[in-house]
């Protein structure tokens, strides 16, 4: 049993700030996940008891929380904080964060949830009307030799489109899926990026995802007093997010050989433009650690902007798409009716 399928996001992120405050207050780490322990359900119970027992076996703390499925930037970030020594605080943090990620999916979530209501709705009206009513206006016009009305046809048109439309979409997502086992998931994590930000609208999105890790993480190992040299070499050393382990590798190589880490960024196209200019601008102030960790806090900002953004868009489009669909449902009917009632009349 996994505890990721019973447990919610946001229960998991509350845990993990949980054993943030209590390892703040003095308890240990085991102490911290056997009181939190006490609370739970027997399911739950039986997962911390499998953590301890991992835990005393001298695995870390990410590790041992793998059975969890956090997502791969909250591991992360419990991986730097145990790397530094900052374990409490970096739950806190995590949990904070993770807590945020899953309120923008569920703010997401019912923002889209009564549009598809609507939309599985109209689509069973769409079957019965096209099933039973249409059929009968057809039989009836054929008997009176006269021709269904333009606006009827034009929604029988697009009624017989839908199978076609739907094949389509289902031979694009079996090849879409072929392509991704046979193909897309051998690649190096460079080449996987390079493709991933060649999709538009993406880009730049997936860009200012992966600048906030890598400032927010760069940040906090600075803050632990490490040098850039020492924090990329963490960064390599990780397994959690293999797109960083090998940028790292690349950063550590070219810096050796004497370049600066702003101009080695600015040649990256997998980074915000304005990182180059806030490390050189940290670097002359003295203060990287925290310049990142301002620059991080502005991009979480801003990608939780152009989400919500992207949704408010979405939905009236979604509405805007039915209605027209309704409307057309009724003009198909009424216009046929008022045609026949002229017709006899």
């Amino acid at each position: 049993m996994r505890w990721g399928k019973h447990v919610s996001g946001i229960k998991k992120a509350e845990i993990l700030q949980r054993l943030g405050y209590l390892l703040q207050q003095g308890y240990s780490l085991s102490e911290g996940l056997e009181l939190l322990q006490l609370s739970q359900k027997e399911p739950i119970k039986i997962k911390f008891s499998e953590v301890l027992k991992e835990l005393k076996e001298g695995q870390a703390l990410y590790k041992a929380l793998e059975s969890i499925k956090l997502p791969n930037d909250i591991s992360s970030f419990i991986y730097f904080s145990e790397q530094i020594g900052g374990l409490p605080t970096g739950l806190v943090e995590a949990g904070k964060l993770y807590l945020k990620q899953e309120q923008i999916k569920e703010k997401i979530g019912k923002l889209l949830m009564y549009p598809l209501f609507l939309i599985w709705i109209l689509f069973i009206v769409m079957t019965v009307m096209v099933t039973y009513l249409f059929p009968h206006f057809k039989s009836l016009f054929d008997t009176m030799s006269v021709d269904l009305p333009f606006v009827t046809v034009l929604f029988l048109h697009i009624i017989d489109s839908i199978p076609f439309l739907l094949l389509g979409g289902l031979v694009a997502s079996l090849f879409g899926f072929t392509f991704y086992i046979t193909k897309f998931r051998h690649f190096t994590p460079y080449k996987k990026m390079t493709l991933i930000l060649k999709v538009p609208f993406v880009s730049s999105y997936v860009s200012a995802l992966l600048t906030y890790y890598f400032c927010i993480q760069l940040s906090s190992l600075l803050k632990g007093g490490l040098s850039i040299s020492q924090a990329l070499n963490i960064f390599k050393e990780q397994s959690i997010i293999l797109f960083l382990q090998d940028e790292a590798a690349w950063l550590i190589q070219r810096l050796k050989e004497g370049e600066r880490l702003s101009d080695l960024l600015s040649q990256r196209p997998f980074f915000n433009d304005e990182l180059a200019m806030v490390i050189e601008h940290g670097q002359k102030r003295g203060a990287l650690d925290l310049e990142l960790l301002h620059y991080s806090e502005h991009l979480f900002v801003s990608i939780e902007e152009k989400t919500k953004k992207v949704v408010m868009v979405l939905q009236p489009s979604m509405f805007v798409i039915i209605g027209v669909i309704v409307l057309l449902m009724f003009l198909s009917i009424l216009v046929p009716m008022f045609q026949l009632i002229n017709s006899l009349s």
